[in-house]
Formats: structure tokens, C-alpha cells, sequence
């Protein structure tokens, strides 16, 4: 769950809010105050669908240091930007039965079907707009000349956005994504870990990828260096310091929930605090975040793992609230 943090701070409704907001100071209509909010909100959730129609090949591509005001190399709701770790802390090492947890290739490389929905709910003004996000795709792994590396490339992708009610149109993508892979790392402790830049050339497609690529890496919970029991627990901070004046602050809590003698059940709790200044006023946001993996303990490979996630942010007088759901399930 720690790219949540650089996800959440990269969040774009309130930030779309903000320079909507300056560009209608400098034409004010104060005749018309109920009208300007609408405005204000459609800008908003226009905003939070650009970040997925545009990926499309269809659609012109983003400036995004206009469109992106947290980080000009935005590229998805799960970004792989990396902060300042602490060390895996164990707190507790459990019962007295005790296991090594450690993730691995396994003898035949699994293929998992993973779903996400994201929902992002706008105030300002009394008045508010939802937009909706859904997407499935299947991942699929081949291996590789390294030992403990994979190729990882989706297929099947299906991607639909509903905004106040009504569905948005959006063209299909999955001749885009054919035949590309991506190559990755099974780290024992932290899981995925991407090995190379993504190489398509079209601009769209490289932030589908990293959508993709960055969903999948949240499954994979962090796993202590030590053996341990049941009810075992252990930590980890992370810390983002953003160039636009963003700060956030990410507590991991992670249980080892139960333990067969096939699979173990491992649950990360996150707290997430985010503060800092936008355009002379307070951006503050708190989120909390679970994540459940089941993860086989004869070959290391992930059986099952979901999470949610919900946030919310204030800037001035507008508030947003974000929920995310996944679901990686082996097939």
C-alpha cells in the first residue's frame, strides 16, 4: 500500500478545482454564483476521466504540466515514485510455531485476473459530482533468462467510467496493449519490483502500462526477514517530501492473520496523512488503507489479494473523497 501515498497526493480533482477556480477570477460572474460552481465541478470530474481517457490513442496527449499541477510526470493512480523507507520492523514475532514468509516464481508461473475500481465523490459550493472508474485485465507471466525475474503483459482489458450516472465513452485499447511486456522482479520480502522503463513509444499507452503494472505491484504486501508465528506483527514508515510543497507520511502495520499448513494470510493496515500549501492555502488530507493476501507457502506465489483504500482532502472551501477497491485473484 505504499504507492498509495504518491497516488493519493496525486490525486487531481482538487487541484483542477484550484485553477479552474483562478481562471474564473479573472472573469467573475457574480450574477450567475450557482452556475460558476457547476462549473467548477464539471472541471473537476472532466479532470479526475482524464486520467484514463487519456490513454486512450484516440485522445491528444496531456500537457502535463498543466494538467498534472502535483507532479508534471503523473502517470497513474498507483505511480511507481519511491520515498524514503524505514527498515521492516518486527514488533511481535508470534506464536511459537514459526514459518519463513518469502515470495517466489514457483515451478509454473501463475496466471491472475485483476479488477479495480476507483471512485472519486467532489464538493464545493453545495454542490457535488461523482465519477466512477472500473477496470479488469488478466496478467499474464513468462519467464525470463534471470532466475528471478518474470515478463509480465495484460491482456483482455475491459475499462468503463461513469460520471453523475451517465456512462463516458471510451475506444477500446487492447490492440494497444498486444504483445507488449514489461520485465519484473519477485523480490522475497517486497514483491514485485520493476526492472525497466516501459518502452512503448506512445505516451498513452506508457501510462496504461504503468496503471497496470503499478495495481499489480500493491498486492504484494511487505514480508519480514525473520521467521515468524501467528499473530506476528511488524512495521514500516515512508515518507514523501513533493517539489510542489506535498509532504506525506505513510504508517504500514502488518499481521500475519492466520497460518495453515498450506497458506498464510497476511493483512497490511496503512495510515496516510498528507499536508502542504496550495496557492497560499492549507491542502490537508488523512486516508486508511487494508490490504489482504493469502499467499501459498509451498511455492511462494500469491493466491489471492484485495485492498481497499479511501481518502479525503480538503483545499479552501472543497473537499474530495477518493475510495479505491482491487482484487488479484489466481486463475
Amino acid at each position: 500500500m505504499g504507492s498509495v501515498t504518491a497516488w493519493a497526493r496525486r490525486s487531481l480533482g482538487l487541484l483542477a478545482y484550484r485553477e479552474e477556480r483562478l481562471r474564473m477570477k479573472t472573469t467573475p460572474s457574480p450574477a450567475e454564483p450557482q452556475r460558476g460552481a457547476a462549473l467548477l465541478l464539471l472541471a473537476m470530474a472532466v479532470t479526475a476521466v482524464v486520467m484514463l481517457v487519456t490513454m486512450s490513442p484516440f485522445s491528444k496527449p496531456v500537457d502535463d504540466k498543466r494538467a498534472f499541477p502535483v507532479q508534471a510526470n503523473a502517470s497513474s493512480p498507483w505511480p511507481s515514485e519511491q520515498g524514503s523507507d524505514s527498515e521492516i520492523v518486527l514488533v511481535n514475532p508470534g506464536d511459537e510455531q514459526k514459518v519463513t514468509l518469502e515470495y517466489h516464481l514457483g515451478e509454473t508461473l501463475p496466471t491472475f485476473g485483476l479488477s479495480l475500481s476507483q471512485t472519486m465523490r467532489l464538493e464545493a459550493k453545495g454542490l457535488e459530482t461523482e465519477v466512477t472508474t472500473t477496470l479488469s485485465v488478466t496478467v499474464i507471466q513468462e519467464p525470463t533468462k534471470e532466475e528471478d525475474s518474470v515478463y509480465v503483459s495484460f491482456s483482455d482489458f475491459s475499462l468503463s467510467v461513469v460520471s453523475d450516472g451517465d456512462d463516458v465513452a471510451l475506444p477500446a485499447v487492447n490492440s494497444l496493449l498486444a504483445g507488449l511486456k514489461l520485465s519484473v522482479t519477485v523480490h522475497p520480502t517486497l514483491g514485485i519490483q520493476q526492472d525497466e522503463a516501459i518502452g512503448a513509444m506512445n505516451p498513452q499507452v506508457r501510462r496504461m502500462m504503468s496503471l497496470l503494472l503499478d495495481t499489480y505491484r500493491q498486492a504484494y504486501v511487505p514480508l519480514p526477514n525473520q521467521s515468524v508465528g501467528k499473530d506476528a506483527n511488524w512495521t514500516r514508515e515512508r515518507t514523501w517530501e513533493g517539489s510542489s510543497g506535498l509532504d506525506s507520511l505513510a504508517k504500514e502495520s502488518v499481521t500475519l492473520e492466520a497460518l495453515g499448513a498450506q497458506s498464510a494470510t497476511i493483512v497490511q493496515r496503512t495510515h496516510l496523512e498528507i499536508g502542504g500549501e496550495a496557492d497560499g492555502e492549507d491542502l490537508s488530507g488523512r486516508g486508511e488503507g487494508t490490504v489482504r493476501a493469502e499467499l501459498d507457502l509451498e511455492n511462494g506465489t500469491l493466491r489471492r489479494s484485495e485492498g481497499t483504500f479511501s481518502l479525503t482532502q480538503t483545499l479552501g472551501e472543497a473537499a474530495q473523497t477518493l475510495e479505491l477497491e482491487f482484487l488479484l485473484q489466481r486463475r
